[in-house]
C-alpha cells in the first residue's frame, strides 16, 4: 500500500465534514476540543480536505465520521454571502474560482459539487460508521451527537445558543428576472437528494 500521510499529514480517526454553508464551525469545534484524533477545525485555507471533502476518505486508520448537511439551496447562498466561494472550492481539493452568486449562475453548472458530495457522504458503502445530522437538528439531537463520540453530557454546556439562518431566497430576486429559476435549476439535483434524507441516521 502506498503511504500517503507525508503529502497529507497525520490521517485522523475521526472525521466532520459538511458540505460548506450550515454552521457546522461550532459543533466541530466542540469535537475537536473534546475527540482526540479528530480532523483539524481550523487550518489555513487549502491545507486541509477533511473538513469539506466531497468523499469520505478511505483510510484504515479512520473509525467514525460527523457528516453534517442541509438545504443546499440555503447552504450555497451561505457560501456567497460571506465571499468565500474560492477559499470554499479549494477547501474541497477543487479547482478555485473567484465567482461571485451572479457569475455562479451564469455559469450554469453547480462548480461547487454540491450533489456529488450529499450522495457521497450519505451511501452506504463507507468503512466506517457516518453519523449523517441535518443542521436544523443538531440541537434537537445533540446527546445523541455527544454519544457518538462517547463523550460526557458534561459536554452539553458547550452548545451555544441556537441561531436562525441567515440566507434566504429573497437575495436572488435581486439579480435580475430569471436568476432564482436558473439558480433553482442548478440545485435541483442536490435538493431532490436533500429532500429524500432522513434528518438524523446513522450509516454503518
Amino acid at each position: 500500500m502506498v503511504d500517503l500521510t507525508h503529502h497529507l499529514g497525520t490521517v485522523p480517526s475521526v472525521i466532520c465534514n459538511s458540505i460548506g454553508g450550515v454552521g457546522s464551525t461550532f459543533l466541530f469545534d466542540i469535537v475537536d476540543a473534546n475527540v482526540p484524533a479528530a480532523s483539524p477545525n481550523n487550518f489555513p485555507p487549502g491545507s486541509q480536505q477533511w473538513k469539506h471533502t466531497i468523499f469520505p476518505p478511505q483510510f484504515r486508520k479512520v473509525r467514525k465520521a460527523l457528516f453534517v448537511f442541509g438545504r443546499p439551496d440555503l447552504a450555497v447562498l451561505s457560501i456567497f454571502r460571506r465571499g468565500i466561494c474560492s477559499v470554499h472550492l479549494w477547501n474541497k481539493g477543487l479547482p478555485r474560482a473567484n465567482l461571485d452568486l451572479q457569475e455562479y449562475i451564469d455559469n450554469g453548472a453547480d462548480v461547487l459539487r454540491t450533489e456529488e458530495h450529499l450522495r457521497n457522504w450519505t451511501t452506504p458503502g463507507s468503512p466506517y460508521p457516518i453519523l449523517c445530522v441535518d443542521h436544523e437538528s443538531i440541537f434537537q439531537r445533540k446527546r445523541e451527537i455527544i454519544e457518538f463520540f462517547d463523550l460526557d453530557e458534561s459536554i452539553l454546556h458547550q452548545f451555544p445558543e441556537e441561531k436562525e439562518r441567515g440566507s434566504t431566497l429573497s437575495v436572488l430576486d435581486e439579480l435580475g428576472s430569471g436568476y432564482r429559476e436558473r439558480y433553482l435549476e442548478i440545485l435541483g439535483g442536490a435538493m431532490r437528494c436533500y429532500e429524500g434524507l432522513d434528518k438524523f441516521f446513522l450509516l454503518s
